[in-house]
Protein backbone atom coordinates (compact mmCIF):
# COMPACT_ATOMS: atom_id res chain seq x y z
CA UNK A 1 0.00 0.00 0.00
CA UNK A 2 1.34 3.27 -1.14
CA UNK A 3 1.80 5.51 2.09
CA UNK A 4 2.00 8.93 0.33
CA UNK A 5 2.40 9.98 -3.65
CA UNK A 6 5.55 8.74 -4.42
CA UNK A 7 7.68 11.17 -5.59
CA UNK A 8 11.42 11.50 -7.51
CA UNK A 9 13.95 11.23 -4.87
CA UNK A 10 11.92 9.54 -2.24
CA UNK A 11 13.88 6.72 -0.88
CA UNK A 12 10.96 3.65 -0.19
CA UNK A 13 10.94 0.02 0.46
CA UNK A 14 9.61 -1.95 -2.08
CA UNK A 15 7.61 -5.12 -0.69
CA UNK A 16 7.24 -8.68 -2.68
CA UNK A 17 8.41 -7.13 -5.98
CA UNK A 18 7.67 -8.99 -8.98
CA UNK A 19 11.28 -8.59 -10.54
CA UNK A 20 12.33 -12.29 -11.01
CA UNK A 21 15.87 -11.32 -9.59
CA UNK A 22 14.31 -10.89 -6.46
CA UNK A 23 12.92 -13.13 -4.10
CA UNK A 24 9.13 -12.89 -2.75
CA UNK A 25 8.69 -11.46 0.50
CA UNK A 26 11.88 -9.61 0.92
CA UNK A 27 11.54 -5.80 1.20
CA UNK A 28 14.05 -4.45 -1.14
CA UNK A 29 15.42 -0.38 -0.81
CA UNK A 30 15.14 1.37 -3.63
CA UNK A 31 15.23 5.29 -4.94
CA UNK A 32 12.81 6.67 -7.14
CA UNK A 33 14.44 8.51 -10.16
CA UNK A 34 11.50 9.04 -12.32
CA UNK A 35 9.86 12.37 -12.38
CA UNK A 36 6.43 13.17 -10.91
CA UNK A 37 4.90 13.54 -14.11
CA UNK A 38 6.01 10.20 -15.47
CA UNK A 39 3.89 9.03 -12.62
CA UNK A 40 0.98 10.72 -13.27
CA UNK A 41 0.61 9.90 -16.09
CA UNK A 42 1.44 5.90 -16.23
CA UNK A 43 0.86 4.81 -12.71
CA UNK A 44 4.70 3.58 -12.78
CA UNK A 45 7.33 4.59 -11.07
CA UNK A 46 11.14 3.47 -12.35
CA UNK A 47 13.89 3.19 -9.38
CA UNK A 48 17.18 2.16 -8.99
CA UNK A 49 18.34 -0.22 -6.55
CA UNK A 50 19.78 1.23 -3.23
CA UNK A 51 21.97 -1.52 -1.14
CA UNK A 52 24.56 -1.48 1.82
CA UNK A 53 27.28 -2.51 -0.49
CA UNK A 54 29.77 0.83 -1.37
CA UNK A 55 31.63 -0.34 -4.37
CA UNK A 56 34.26 2.13 -5.93
CA UNK A 57 32.00 2.66 -8.94
CA UNK A 58 31.14 5.76 -11.06
CA UNK A 59 27.19 4.86 -10.58
CA UNK A 60 27.20 4.50 -6.95
CA UNK A 61 26.27 7.11 -4.96
CA UNK A 62 25.70 7.07 -1.18
CA UNK A 63 22.90 7.83 -0.14
CA UNK A 64 22.35 9.19 3.85
CA UNK A 65 24.87 9.18 6.66
CA UNK A 66 21.63 9.74 9.15
CA UNK A 67 20.65 6.14 8.49
CA UNK A 68 21.80 3.16 10.62
CA UNK A 69 22.81 1.21 7.64
CA UNK A 70 25.32 3.89 4.84
CA UNK A 71 23.13 2.85 1.94
CA UNK A 72 24.57 3.18 -1.66
CA UNK A 73 22.35 3.89 -4.61
CA UNK A 74 23.27 1.59 -7.71
CA UNK A 75 22.51 3.66 -10.73
CA UNK A 76 22.71 1.24 -12.86
CA UNK A 77 20.05 -1.37 -11.78
CA UNK A 78 16.72 0.68 -12.55
CA UNK A 79 13.66 -1.17 -12.84
CA UNK A 80 10.07 -0.04 -13.77
CA UNK A 81 7.70 -0.81 -10.90
CA UNK A 82 3.37 -0.55 -10.64
CA UNK A 83 3.26 0.53 -6.59
CA UNK A 84 -0.43 -0.91 -7.38
CA UNK A 85 1.29 -4.20 -7.36
CA UNK A 86 4.58 -3.95 -5.49
CA UNK A 87 3.50 -2.49 -2.07
CA UNK A 88 6.07 0.71 -1.38
CA UNK A 89 6.90 1.85 1.92
CA UNK A 90 8.36 5.16 2.31
CA UNK A 91 11.80 6.18 4.17
CA UNK A 92 13.16 9.39 3.21
CA UNK A 93 14.00 11.51 0.93
CA UNK A 94 17.22 12.41 -0.91
CA UNK A 95 19.19 15.19 -1.01
CA UNK A 96 18.43 17.63 -3.81
CA UNK A 97 22.25 17.36 -5.17
CA UNK A 98 22.25 13.31 -5.15
CA UNK A 99 18.90 13.18 -7.04
CA UNK A 100 20.45 15.78 -9.61
CA UNK A 101 23.67 13.65 -9.65
CA UNK A 102 21.83 10.05 -9.21
CA UNK A 103 18.81 10.83 -12.59
CA UNK A 104 21.98 12.59 -14.93
CA UNK A 105 23.65 9.08 -14.61
CA UNK A 106 20.70 7.25 -15.56
CA UNK A 107 19.93 9.57 -18.48
CA UNK A 108 23.75 9.45 -19.77
CA UNK A 109 22.45 5.60 -20.01
CA UNK A 110 20.01 6.47 -22.75
CA UNK A 111 21.86 8.47 -25.08
CA UNK A 112 24.12 7.79 -27.33
CA UNK A 113 26.80 10.13 -27.63
CA UNK A 114 29.51 8.59 -29.79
Amino acid sequence: MIRCTPKQGDVVELDCSPDQMMRRGIKHPAMIVSCDRYYRETGLLVVCSVGSIELDSPTHYRLSKKLEIPWTVYAERIMTIDPQVTPILYIETARKSLIERVTKTVGSFFRDDD
